[in-house]
């Protein structure tokens, strides 16, 4: 709670420099290695060094806080894809797993403050249901995007955009 209200309040200010969105995505997965491997899931990372100006920091909690999720929500012996590219200047982070989905009438819900899908409400997954939130703030105050689309039992793809830079 506190670190939302850090980052939604006045004081919340980044610190900027040239970053490598396929290193932080790549230090995240590495930071999630045991539960990965616990639930047997087949993890592949795509692309190449893309540099924006960033928050190496935030853009790192950004892809833990969304790899995370993946994991969570993804049955044993699923898969995690992520990709990073560089589309029209912008550095573009892909996460598409095989978990449980998202309904379609909870989809434009999710980046709400304390919003938790009805499958997230239970002991073993926790959480306090503002961890999308937290992502799409630090997203775009780094003059970003983040979407997410999903279909029920078949998996979720969350798709951050970042401005390269220079650009």
């Amino acid at each position: 709670m506190e670190q939302l209200a850090r980052i939604e309040g006045d004081s919340f200010c980044l610190k900027k420099g040239s970053m490598d969105l396929y290193s932080a995505v790549c230090q995240a997965a590495e930071n999630m290695t045991g539960e990965i491997n616990k639930k047997k899931l087949a993890l592949s990372i795509k692309g190449e060094p893309v540099f924006v100006d960033g928050d190496k920091n935030r853009m790192g909690q950004v892809f833990s806080n969304l790899l995370s999720n993946a994991v969570k929500y993804t049955p044993d012996g699923g898969s995690i894809r992520i990709s990073v590219s560089d589309i029209k200047g912008n550095g573009v982070v892909t996460i598409e797993d095989t978990g449980i989905g998202i309904r379609k009438e909870e989809l434009p819900l999710i980046f709400e403050r304390f919003y938790r899908t009805d499958q997230s409400r239970n002991r073993k997954t926790g959480g306090a249901g503002i961890g999308l939130t937290i992502v799409k703030s630090i997203v775009e105050a780094h003059g970003g995007t983040i979407v997410a689309e999903s279909k029920e039992e078949s998996g979720s793809c969350f798709t951050v955009s970042i401005p390269k830079s220079g650009s």
